[in-house]
């Protein structure tokens, strides 16, 4: 039986602000199933997929609860916890979640202490509505650019814990291996790259000065990340 083949993202930090992120989809081998030992095959099958396709990229961090990393861990948005003003220390994850806007329904702030697991449970009615934008701390955010709201929170939970952002900034590119680009829009690996481009171009702190700031930093040609194709 031919192994099954997967393609998904590597993102890379760029060396210019006007392109921070540079998005790289990768064909691997893919280990199903649900256990840790099946979930590090898969992303070390990635990261022997990216290395051989750029030799000059040494390393690569995975960002995800599957991390065999402890960095790669404490950087899940599971995990990466942000302070919120009128609602306190939350992880982003559930931040992130809670603020969406369907058709349907939303914000869901009611929801957003909970442990992300249990918010992702409790809208799955909304799972196929459409999403209109997020709104959080009375600001209504818009879908475009693509992941600004999420790359926003994530950056400021990073701006909270700077050691996080400084050990990650010793990386030159991220993954994570639960990011499905055909299903999900934002992407913990790709918010990372965003936020330590920013760190090593010497804006970070004037890009999270506010949201405005931070989308002409962090988004400045307002486009989705810079994208190499591979044939299918």
């Amino acid at each position: 039986m031919k192994p099954k083949q997967a393609i998904r993202p590597v993102f890379l930090v760029g060396k210019d602000v006007r392109q921070p992120v540079i998005k790289r989809l990768l064909r691997f081998r893919w280990h199903p199933g649900l256990s840790r030992a099946q979930k590090w095959r898969c992303i070390d099958a990635l990261h022997e997929s990216a290395l051989a396709e750029m030799p000059r990229l040494d390393k690569v961090l995975e960002v995800s609860r599957s991390s065999a990393e402890p960095l790669g861990r404490a950087l899940s948005a599971f995990n990466l916890a942000t302070h919120l003003p009128g609602i306190g220390r939350v992880s982003v994850e559930s931040a992130y979640q809670c603020a969406k806007v369907f058709d349907t329904g939303g914000p869901f702030i009611h929801l957003i202490g909970q442990p992300p697991d249990q918010v992702r449970r409790a809208m799955a009615p909304h799972a196929n509505s459409r999403l209109l934008g997020f709104q959080l701390d009375d600001r209504n955010w818009p879908l475009a650019p693509e992941t600004l709201f999420y790359d926003w929170l994530y950056a400021g939970a990073l701006k909270q814990q700077h050691a996080l952002l400084e050990a990650a900034s010793a990386w030159p590119a991220f993954s994570d291996i639960h990011f499905n680009p055909r299903r999900s829009r934002a992407c913990q690996a790709e918010a990372l790259a965003r936020a330590v481009a920013l760190f090593r171009n010497g804006c970070f702190e004037q890009a999270l000065a506010s949201p405005d700031a931070f989308r002409k930093l962090a988004f400045a040609d307002a486009q989705p990340a810079h994208q190499t194709e591979l044939p299918l």
